[in-house]
């Protein structure tokens, strides 16, 4: 939050002050009035600074010293893709501007008169969300490769130039020094891994080599070198020759050196680098330096260092330099410091947060060297920043806030990253509007034997005047002090795992944007019920199942609840028309029909999910960035047709998609994935020219042709695929410098014998030298000689590493296939009838030769039936259906992998068996008659009287006799029987505790038994009922 401005302070002979305040538009700047001042001193110099409340906006100011249309964006947080770029804006006379990655001030940018804008980085340097968004009002390019090394070569070779200097990719200090130095000589700066500069390539001749042996161990062209990164800077320096103005900035940080490099060039000086508050007394030696630009608030470039510029020769003279000071422009000001001051002192007892105090005081011209802080100078505080960001030590920081009390109408106090566990003395600062607080965590040492953490902020529960409250990455869980805090528009929770309950939060009805996100326990959001002026929300990785509580907040335009695992409705936003991202990854959501209206929606990831449909999306017409990914159900993609202003798709894991042609109308796609997702034909990639890159990993992509004539093409992933012509690779770098991941390949071979053609080209054209692996592969001839062959099973694979000239990392994966021969299918089932309505399940084998189990997989089909409900499934059940009229069917078994094996079986299809029992019953001696009166009773005895059944006793068939009452030979009679004329079935022969079972055709099987039993040809039977 440090102030922004441009400070000039003009010290030769003059004793009145004059000031140059250059103002900014930043929340913080309304607390500083930025005073300079001159003195006589001893130094010849005059100082300017230039600097913002932070390095992006620093990066925005230089802008003003510059005449050009045209910027370099790169990542403010990470050096290594920006360091190259220096020499390359400072020939095409461009300036370097900083960014997070995520933002930036187009305003600023327009009212500056950019027109040109390259990114220096891939996507986590430069997102492709502001990518786009820069596009709408600016020309916009990209410059990135795989890696720091490889974005450094594609400067290199844009600035078309053979001589070159040298830097280690894996630390800044010397790229930043040489980069200034460079660019007066249009002299590009290739970064190198030390142990590895050998690799340079060969059309470029090394003249510089910047840094030691430790940075780089072989030495090309000149070294230029110091003990230290400082005194690297100063040898560099000497190279220049005349000059009379230098840049300084710290060497402790890249930011600032990066982003001042293009004016160094413009001024003609070099760059020093400084720990901040020292500067090497080598610096008054150079003849003719008249001017030091310091780039950097005094967090980054000290009131220290300035003095010492300004009185090399003693120090201690720059404490009577404010005795000079001229009057300020305020005359409340001038007043206020001529007053006398009788209140009490303040005891500060953190070193570190009296500095802070001291330095916003003199900034407010209410305090001079050797004054004493008062608790009437404490009151007169507005502001303070104390922000111990990633540029200092993570320990060092602020300790205590003891006598911050007494700054009771301070309006912003800003703490992140210090090590404050006691908020007490905030307590009495009720005039705060913004506070925070992020990252206070206290080391263990020696005084503090564990670590700590923040816990409590019950001290916080007066502050209502407060509007920002950031309290991220703590460890807080009781909330109960902010439920009084009504005025909050802004609050940051995120990180406090353990935050279990936010009850309280409905009295926050002005709440406009609430992150809890990460912070892991939080169910219950009904509390939100009442925040109907959120337009941010992130619940992101807690345990929350509803979102019932936002069905009327209509003010939403980000939501992000990704991660809750639990959520399945998306139905309670349908009223928030304003929402343009929504960010719901990693949950149970099964339909998107509720976001069909709300048509201002840019960004949707709903990744991780149980969709299957994407259809109600098809109004979202200004939709830009869409990741659908791992929603495996997901069958269709129609949809895309309509939303063509999508810039960004992700698609994982979407094995049931099997057309994928619709992203062929995406004309706006600048970055596509497509993973795991056994894609095989990329043609409908052709056409689409403002993608740059690409992820294509895990698919079964052979032909990569469609790719080559991708001119906006920046970096596409092709690992895992089968890919086996690499040549348009080839063209793909050579034209357009395309940053090509191929890592790991898979290769199927087909083959009888070890002996292969080899299918694999490099990206010259030619067959691919494999790699030998001993006891598995060799190169011969024109072919590929698999060793062992007859020992390997069908289906194994041989891993080896690509030759030496395939310019690939990874593997080639070779899956031996032996050919597969099938030999026959057989039907093992030897039933050959089935009842209707009954089910049969139906086993298939196939033999042959080479074959895996997947190999030996049948389609069965059915021949003959008459009724649609008879069926056989994959599995081989064949269910015969009771409407069924024919009485034969046929199956047939067909081999999935050789369609010309087949075989058959025919099945009887049987009525179901008539009970017959009931209309039976036991006869005068040796029979069971049968009720004339029924038809299926006569229809039965009718089959037995003919012979068309078994009568069996035990495993003993019985013979049909003539009847005779005093028959002794088994056998049995049907009919008309004794003078009676009974009609029914009468049993010979038998003994007592006899059996008989009968069994006729379409009939249930009738046991009898022998009763009464007195002698061979006078017993009785009986039937026996099927439940005994």
């Amino acid at each position: 939050m440090e102030v922004g401005g441009i400070m000039n302070t003009k010290t030769k002979n003059s004793k009145k002050s004059t000031s140059l305040l250059l103002a900014t538009a930043i929340t913080f700047s309304s607390l500083v009035s930025v005073n300079t001042y001159a003195s006589e001193s001893s130094s010849e110099l005059s100082l300017e600074r230039i600097y913002g409340k932070d390095r992006y906006q620093t990066s925005i100011d230089i802008l003003d010293k510059m005449d050009t249309n045209k910027v370099y964006l790169t990542n403010g947080k990470i050096f290594a893709d920006a360091l190259s770029v220096g020499p390359l804006a400072g020939k095409e006379n461009a300036a370097i501007v900083l960014s997070d990655g995520k933002t930036l001030d187009v305003d600023k940018l327009k009212s500056k008169s950019i027109t040109e804008i390259t990114i220096v980085g891939g996507k986590n340097s430069i997102s492709n969300t502001l990518e786009n968004n820069l596009k709408k009002n600016f020309k916009v390019s990209r410059i990135a490769g795989k890696d720091r090394y490889e974005t450094s070569l594609k400067i290199v070779e844009k600035m078309g130039v053979n001589n070159i200097a040298i830097a280690t990719g894996k630390d800044f200090p010397d790229a930043l020094s040489a980069g200034a130095y460079l660019s007066q000589k249009g002299m590009p700066l290739l970064l190198v891994d030390g142990s590895l500069a050998g690799n340079i390539p060969q059309k470029y001749n090394v003249v510089y080599t910047f840094g030691g042996v430790n940075s780089i161990k072989k030495t090309f062209g000149k070294r230029i070198s110091g003990k230290d990164r400082y005194e690297t800077s100063m040898q560099i320096a000497k190279e220049f020759g005349n000059f009379d103005t230098a840049v300084l900035a710290s060497g402790r940080v890249f930011a600032d050196a990066l982003a001042s490099t293009p004016l160094a060039k413009k001024l003609h000086a070099p760059i020093l680098l400084t720990n901040g508050n020292d500067v090497s007394n080598e610096v008054f030696k150079f003849q003719g330096l008249k001017k030091v630009v310091l780039v950097g608030g005094e967090k980054s470039l000290s009131k220290e260092l300035e003095k010492k510029l300004l009185n090399p020769n003693n120090t201690e003279e720059s404490k009577e330099d404010n005795k000079n000071t001229n009057k300020t422009h305020n005359s409340n000001n001038q007043n206020s410091q001529n007053n006398i001051d009788n209140s009490k002192e303040v005891n500060i007892k953190d070193e570190i947060l009296k500095k802070a105090i001291i330095n916003q005081l003199k900034h407010q011209n209410i305090y001079k060297d050797g004054q004493k802080i008062t608790e009437k100078k404490m009151s007169q505080l507005k502001g303070l920043d104390c922000n111990l960001n990633f540029t200092q030590s993570r320990r060092g920081g602020i300790k205590s806030l003891e006598g911050l009390e007494y700054a009771v109408n301070m309006t912003i106090l800003d703490l992140t990253g210090n090590e404050v566990i006691d908020l007490t003395p905030l307590k009495k600062c009720k005039n705060l509007e913004t506070l925070e607080l992020d990252d206070q965590y206290l080391a263990k040492s020696e005084q503090n034997p564990t670590d700590k953490y923040l816990t409590d902020i019950s001290p916080l529960k007066g502050l209502t005047k407060l509007k920002k409250l950031v309290l991220k990455n703590n460890k807080i869980e009781n909330l109960s002090a902010i439920g009084s805090l009504t005025e909050l528009e802004e609050l940051d929770l995120y990180g406090n795992k353990g935050i279990k309950s936010i009850n309280g939060f409905e009295n926050l009805k002005k709440l406009k944007k609430l992150l809890l996100n990460r912070t892991g326990e939080i169910t219950d959001i009904s509390p939100l019920k009442e925040c109907k002026d959120l337009e941010e929300l992130s619940i992101q990785y807690n345990k929350v199942s509803s979102i019932e509580a936002l069905k009327d907040h209509e003010k939403l335009t980000l939501l992000d609840i990704s991660g809750n695992k639990q959520i399945t409705d998306l139905s309670p936003l349908e009223k928030s028309t304003k929402l343009t991202r929504l960010l719901a990854n990693g949950n149970k959501i099964e339909s998107l029909d509720s976001l069909k209206n709300l048509t201002e929606l840019k960004e949707i990831h709903v990744s991780e999910n149980k969709i299957k449909d994407i259809s109600p999306l098809k109004k979202l017409v200004n939709l830009e960035d869409l990741d659908i990914g791992n929603n495996p159900d997901i069958e269709s993609l129609d949809v895309l047709k309509n939303l063509t202003n999508i810039t960004e798709l992700k698609i994982n894991n979407a094995k049931k998609v099997k057309d994928f042609s619709p992203i062929s109308k995406l004309k706006k796609l600048d970055d596509l994935t497509i993973i795991r997702s056994g894609l095989t034909d990329i043609s409908f990639l052709r056409g689409l020219n403002e993608i740059t890159e690409m992820n294509l990993q895990t698919n079964q992509i052979s032909n990569i042709n469609p790719l080559v004539d991708m001119a906006n093409l920046r970096e596409v992933k092709l690992g895992r695929n089968k890919i086996f012509d690499a040549s348009p690779i080839g063209k793909l770098r050579s034209k357009f410098k395309v940053a090509v991941e191929m890592g790991s390949q898979e290769v199927d071979i087909v083959t009888t014998n070890s002996l292969v053609r080899n299918p694999i080209i490099d990206q010259s054209g030619n067959k691919l030298v494999i790699k030998e692996k001993e006891g598995k592969i060799k190169n011969n001839g024109e072919n590929i000689e698999i060793l062992n062959f007859d020992k390997l099973k069908n289906g194994e694979t041989i891993e080896v590493k690509w030759g030496k000239d395939a310019e690939f990392n990874g593997s080639l994966f070779i899956n031996i296939k032996k050919l597969k021969e099938v030999s026959s299918v057989k039907i093992e089932n030897t039933e050959t009838s089935l009842e209707k309505g009954k089910s049969l399940k139906l086993k298939a084998t196939v033999e042959g030769k080479n074959l895996k189990d997947e190999d030996k997989k049948v389609k069965f089909e059915i021949e003959g039936k008459n009724s649609p409900n008879t069926s056989i499934n994959n599995d081989g059940v064949l269910t015969i259906a009771g409407d069924e009229t024919s009485t034969k069917i046929t199956v047939k078994a067909t081999s999935v992998l050789d369609k010309t094996k087949t075989t058959t079986k025919e099945i009887i299809v049987t009525s179901p068996a008539k009970n017959i029992s009931t209309k039976l019953k036991m006869g005068s001696s040796k029979s069971i008659d049968i009720d004339k009166n029924n038809e299926d009773a006569k229809e039965w005895l009718k089959a037995l009287g003919e012979g068309n059944a078994t009568v069996l006793k035990g495993q003993e068939k019985l013979s049909k006799l003539p009847y005779n009452y005093g028959e002794k030979r088994p056998g049995y009679y049907a009919g008309e029987y004794g003078n009676s004329k009974s009609t029914g079935l009468v049993i010979f022969g038998l003994n007592d505790g006899d059996k008989v079972i009968v069994k006729v055709p379409g009939f249930e099987d009738v046991e009898v038994k022998v009763v009464n039993y007195s002698r061979p040809i006078n017993y009785n039977l009986e039937i026996v009922q099927k439940n005994n």
